[in-house]
């Protein structure tokens, strides 16, 4: 049964959430890390949650405003992390403040895990992207993060390049001594044999 059939029903299990901060943009490593504990009891409560191989640390987490509306602007959820032992506080300082960190939010059901009754790392709700935009809080206990949608992007328009009624693409560049073809992104599709010049005047193959 996968886990879009598990929610249907009266007793899925238990709900599972497991975030990652990817930091390697920055030079950094993906840092794993989640609410849930494995196996809680007195001996067990640090364990790690285990999921698709990756070892995510428990750590106290308050996550608000994650709910989805059709109707009005995309959410801006937050996300409050305990900083008990400082290590948000070094991301902090040395991630220039984590701002523009995308952290992702993944969503199963604790038998897909590891070590769960039916381990599958690919029965998941679709994972959800998320930028972080501000610090609103920090202090020795805990941080708190203002969180925007990854499609959540002020002040961009679409499309974000402007269009013009000549093409901009570039079909021959002069190296200093002959022309030679382009062949990056901005390169001409146009694969005729027939050129022109400026004003639309046939030319020589020479030209």
């Amino acid at each position: 049964m996968t886990i879009a059939a598990d929610l249907q029903t009266t007793a899925p299990g238990a709900y599972v959430v497991l975030y990652e901060l990817d930091l390697t943009p920055k030079g950094g490593t993906v840092q794993r890390f989640t609410p849930m504990v494995a196996n809680p009891g007195p001996a067990t409560a640090m364990a790690p949650v285990m999921f698709d191989g990756n070892a995510y640390t428990p750590i106290p987490i308050v996550a608000k405003g994650f709910e989805k509306s059709a109707k009005g602007q995309v959410a801006r959820p937050t996300l409050q992390v305990g900083n008990v032992n400082n290590i948000w506080t070094q991301y902090l300082r040395d991630f220039n403040g984590l701002r523009g960190v995308m952290l992702r939010r993944i969503r199963t059901l604790s038998k897909f895990l590891d070590d769960g009754t039916e381990p599958d790392p690919g029965q998941v709700l679709p994972k959800e992207e998320y930028i972080i935009a501000r610090k609103t809080q920090h202090n020795k206990l805990s941080v708190e993060f203002e969180l925007r949608a990854a499609i959540d992007i002020e002040g961009v328009v679409i499309p974000k390049r402007v269009l013009l009624r000549g093409c901009m693409a570039r079909y021959r560049v002069w190296n200093g001594s002959s022309f030679t073809y382009d062949a990056t992104d901005m390169a001409c599709p146009y694969t005729g044999g027939a050129k022109f010049d400026i004003n639309d005047a046939p030319v020589s193959a020479g030209a």
